[in-house]
């Protein structure tokens, strides 16, 4: 699958992409067109990874994560999604530099 063209993209960006099988941080492309998240190596227009938006849930900053965690318990939503984890920068330490995308458990990327 093919990454779309530059003209169908609304946001285009290099960051990092946590894999949590091996605990490393890989650099992504991370693509959002109209209607699809879509996920790549930097130097290739091959998709990897694909997320259809209306499966996506919520986007904060880990630092908005662990503010909520302190105030909330852990709700029935919080058991039903599959977490993502990016970072903008390879030396982004701070929890507002790095982000989750949320998505529903039994989705098309599960």
């Amino acid at each position: 699958l093919k990454l779309p063209s530059r003209n169908e993209r609304v946001l285009n960006l290099v960051c990092d992409k946590l894999n949590e099988t091996i605990g490393m941080w890989q650099p992504r492309t991370f693509v959002v067109s109209t209607a699809v998240l879509y996920f790549g190596k930097p130097d290739s227009d091959q998709a990897i990874g694909t997320v259809p938006l209306y499966e996506i849930t919520k986007i904060r900053t880990a630092e908005d994560k662990q503010a909520k965690e302190k105030e909330d318990k852990v709700t029935q939503a919080d058991l039903t999604r599959k977490e993502s984890f990016f970072r903008r920068g390879q030396n982004a330490a701070l929890p507002s530099q790095v982000f989750e995308v949320c998505t529903e458990l039994e989705g098309y990327n599960s």
